[in-house]
């Protein structure tokens, strides 16, 4: 007796699980309904839906085209013995929605036989399938799509000798061949130059980078006592983050992640230590794209910098618990200061003399930015055209951070993989002016960690 099946995808299925073609394809005969091929070409560019239901909309939709190569009737050969076939009713009436047509289509369908399967993640959908007697089922449960580590493929820890370890843990660095790295990690995923990892089993953060066959391990300089401007690293993530940031070779970094992982936080307390400590860069560069979350609220009245107000608060908030911090050194006080007592005159002060500058995105084009540490926050709603163009902007004595999570995009446009954090990300790996960190842990407080986890 055969498996071999028919099926007919749903859109809700299609934006659910952008992989679920493949599966189908496997020894079974898949139809798409043209219904369901206008709601995902209506659905990838829907801003009410969200970036990882619009993502996979696209790529389902470019598996349908890459298959049938144009409109047919005939079914199409595809993946392992599988087929592919467009169909649409027999009848003459005209569809607003997919569901009635796809309805009527099982219908027409079972006068002839009972074979076809609706595979849909709609469950009410499913339930009007099964009280006409058609065959429905469920792809699988909903999932948010696919996770950083999923997009980016970068592994998180390596195994080393005994000997080696030890050597690491005094804080030596230490090199070794390719048989001697396939020896203690046989399964271990491509390792990407100036990548961050951990010692498998062990909390030691390091650096890795590779010179032809010899694969080099550093041990970071940021440790748990580290503070850099009232700002001190709460896992290791956070100290991947601080040593990308206050590396000069790294001229541009990436940081990744969650809502509530401290990306944000990280950057701005570095930039504050480039720039007022250090003094590698002369002023600190924050800017934001003016993508709303949710419905626009209409005209904004005032100067360009009234207007940006709304924009750059979280930016503002991130200051205040820095320049809260910044004033207090362990174990003694600053004159003229008390812990927790936030100093906004300073912030004022270096805001008005443009030490520190909120930029819109609007005011980028076209610069050749000299001299500065810039943050790009929120990087996920740029598009890949837009992200070259900022990255074109610094000149050889600045620095430029991105950060954003790819699941919380407001770009109608973009999707978790499209956006201009991602797509850069991804060019940018191994080259040895950049460095990328993603940071998995929420530090903000319980509820965010549940929420970025849960929602």
């Amino acid at each position: 007796m055969s498996d071999r099946k028919k099926f007919l995808p749903d859109t809700s299925s299609l934006v659910d699980d952008s992989g679920l073609l493949y599966k189908l394809f496997e020894g079974n005969d898949v139809q798409i309904h043209y219904k369901v091929l206008e709601e995902l070409d209506s659905f990838k560019t829907n801003y009410k839906k969200g970036p990882e239901e619009r993502g996979n909309a696209r790529k389902s939709l470019n598996i349908i085209k890459d298959s049938i190569a144009g409109f047919v009737g005939d079914p199409l050969p595809v993946g392992n013995g599988g087929t592919i076939t467009i169909v649409e009713n027999e009848n003459e009436k005209t569809y607003t929605h997919a569901d009635p047509a796809m309805l009527d289509y099982l219908k027409e369908q079972y006068s002839k036989t009972n074979e076809v399967i609706l595979i849909s993640e709609d469950t009410g959908f499913v339930a009007r399938a099964w009280a006409r007697k058609y065959k429905a089922q469920s792809n699988r449960s909903k999932r948010k799509g696919k996770s950083l580590d999923e997009i980016f493929s970068l592994p998180d820890c390596v195994d080393l000798s005994p000997e080696l370890r030890k050597k690491l843990r005094e804080g030596q660095p230490v090199s070794i061949g390719n048989d001697e790295l396939n020896q203690y990690n046989p399964n271990i995923q491509k390792l990407i130059h100036n990548q961050y990892l951990h010692l498998d089993r062990e909390a030691l953060a390091l650096r890795y980078s590779n010179s032809g066959n010899v694969h080099n391990f550093n041990p970071l300089w940021v440790g748990d006592n580290t503070i850099i401007q009232g700002i001190y690293p709460k896992n290791k993530d956070q100290k991947y983050a601080m040593d990308a940031c206050l590396d000069d070779k790294r001229k541009y970094v990436s940081l990744i992640g969650k809502a509530g992982t401290g990306k944000t936080l990280v950057a701005l307390a570095c930039g504050l230590h480039s720039v007022l400590e250090t003094k590698k860069y002369e002023k600190l560069i924050v800017v934001r794209s003016t993508a709303p979350l949710g419905r626009e609220i209409g005209f904004l009245p005032g100067s360009v910098e009234q207007k940006m107000d709304p924009y750059f608060g979280p930016i503002r908030d991130n200051m205040e618990v820095i320049f809260k911090r910044r004033r207090v050194i362990p174990g003694s006080k600053r004159k003229g200061s008390e812990e927790g007592e936030v100093d906004t005159m300073e912030l004022e002060y270096y805001l008005n003399t443009g030490v520190i500058q909120f930029l819109p995105l609007t005011y980028m084009r076209g610069r050749s930015i000299p001299d500065a540490f810039i943050v790009f926050d929120e990087a996920q709603n740029l598009t890949s055209s837009i992200a070259k163009t900022i990255l074109t902007r610094p000149n050889e004595t600045s620095k430029i951070v991105f950060t954003g999570d790819p699941f919380q995009i407001d770009e109608p446009y973009l999707d978790t993989e499209n956006n201009g954090l991602t797509y850069s990300t991804k060019r940018f790996l191994g080259q040895d002016i950049f460095s990328t960190v993603i940071l998995k842990k929420g530090e903000r407080s319980e509820l965010a960690e549940l929420a970025a986890d849960l929602l």
